[in-house]
């Protein structure tokens, strides 16, 4: 992109500009300028280190006004924290030019819900294909969130949107709905305070997943929030990410594999058949079996025993007194899924063990920064089972429960292999019944 000025608005900007990264040429005679008023595209950054003057953006307005076919334009005013009300007139004198490329780097201009709401209505006047805007750090509440909301165009092909270190908080859904309706789309809602959104984060990721599913069309950064939902259950990035089936930041984007144990010697059906009054103890092995093919939420190409998530060495199995204890183990201690995981694996062994059996869910001691909050999650049945009842959560736990292309036995022989083994027992065939319907669910 190359960007013209005449001589006299060149003086005011000069001291101001970036010149490693914009190309400047200087129109000093009539014809000259002349001809550069049909100049279709126009890029202009201003320097972080130094204070720009508002003479300096009246100056590059003008400059923008004396063109007649722009098309694209590139405005970088980051970190220029007392021009707020400069870049509100620049955005509106933007609104005669036919734009249909804009990129404008606002980085902690400080610009507020009102100076949100100016440069809103400027861009609920254009007819952008494509948007790049970074407003991070600009103390933008829930109010100045709705605004732009309102304010994309749904003639938007592709959208990039920094709103990170705002507290934007219950405006999140709504903001992330409107950036969703573009064809490609990338916002950044790190650490803005999004507590208590995070189901209807996932529910409107999942409204939208048919359209993003197995596509890199689709990046969304949730860094820095604790999602939780009414009942203070949290939900991590990835876990509302994976919903959709769309692209995030990765917490572990190269995680070591190892390699997967030999699958432990069940009897055959014809020896359990001839069984009728004999039940064998429920052993940590078979825990570990049902549990060892389960896909990590980050990758769900491995299975957690290949991350070595789930050891046979952190199962406890107690079958005189109903009890089993299973510890995991996430693959970097800031894992922002080891709810998620920890989920998985109790709600695999709920559907799985019968109801006479206490199930108790932990972090490894010492790998997880949170492993205490997260414990105290999984400890807690009503927490557990409102996650569960959760249609977009529900779908996350299955999508990790659904065996890997590694494992041997499908879900479905190994329940009736369980029924099998433990079939002496009338009453724990009944309940076997309930636990039928929800691993075929």
């Amino acid at each position: 992109m190359v960007a013209f000025l005449s001589p006299e608005l060149l003086r005011h900007l000069l001291t101001a500009l970036d010149s490693l990264e914009i190309s400047l040429l200087c129109a000093s005679s009539r014809a000259q300028r002349e001809q550069f008023k049909f100049l279709c595209a126009f890029a202009v950054k201003f320097k972080r280190d130094n204070v720009v003057e508002e003479v300096a953006v009246e100056s590059l307005q003008k400059a923008i006004a004396t063109l007649s076919s722009l098309q694209r334009l590139a405005v970088g005013l980051a970190y220029q924290t007392t021009l707020r009300q400069s870049i509100c007139q620049l955005t509106q004198s933007l609104c005669k030019h036919p734009l249909t490329s804009l990129t404008l780097d606002l980085r902690r201009c400080w610009l507020g819900d009102d100076g949100t709401q100016g440069l809103a209505t400027s861009l609920s006047v254009f007819r952008l294909k494509h948007l790049d805007l970074r407003l991070s750090f600009n103390n933008i509440s829930g109010r100045g969130a709705d605004d732009l909301s309102e304010a994309l165009a749904p003639s938007l092909v592709d959208i990039v949107l920094h709103i990170d270190i705002n507290l934007i908080g219950r405006s999140a859904p709504k903001l992330l709905c409107a950036v969703l309706r573009a064809q490609r789309a990338h916002i950044d809602l790190a650490h803005c305070g999004l507590g208590h959104v995070a189901l209807q984060l996932a529910d409107t990721l999942e409204s939208h997943a048919s359209r993003f599913v197995n596509s890199q069309k689709l990046h969304i950064d949730l860094r820095g929030n604790d999602l939780a939902d009414s009942k203070g259950l949290v939900i991590k990035a990835a876990a509302c990410l994976n919903a959709a089936g769309c692209k995030s930041a990765e917490d572990n984007p190269n995680p070591v594999v190892y390699g997967s144990g030999q699958a432990i010697q069940f009897r055959s059906l014809q020896e359990l058949l001839e069984i009728t009054d004999l039940q064998d103890d429920l052993t940590p092995q078979e825990i570990f079996e049902s549990l060892r093919h389960l896909t990590d939420p980050e990758h769900p190409n491995l299975s957690l025993e290949q991350l070595k998530v789930v050891e046979s060495g952190h199962v406890w199995v107690n079958d005189k007194a109903n009890t089993v204890f299973v510890r995991f183990t996430p693959t970097v201690p800031t894992c922002s899924v080891a709810t998620l995981i920890g989920l998985t694996i109790k709600a695999k062994l709920l559907r799985s063990l019968p109801r006479r059996y206490k199930i108790d869910v932990e972090i490894t001691p010492g790998t997880h920064n949170s492993e205490d909050q997260v414990n105290k999650q999984l400890a807690d049945k009503e927490r557990v089972a409102a996650a569960l009842e959760n249609p977009a959560l529900r779908n996350l736990i299955n999508n990790g429960i659904v065996r890997h292309p590694a494992a041997g036995r499908t879900t479905w022989q190994e329940f009736v292999h369980f029924l099998l083994r433990r079939g002496s027992s009338r009453n724990e065939g009944r309940r076997g019944e309930g636990t039928q319907r929800n691993m075929t669910t």
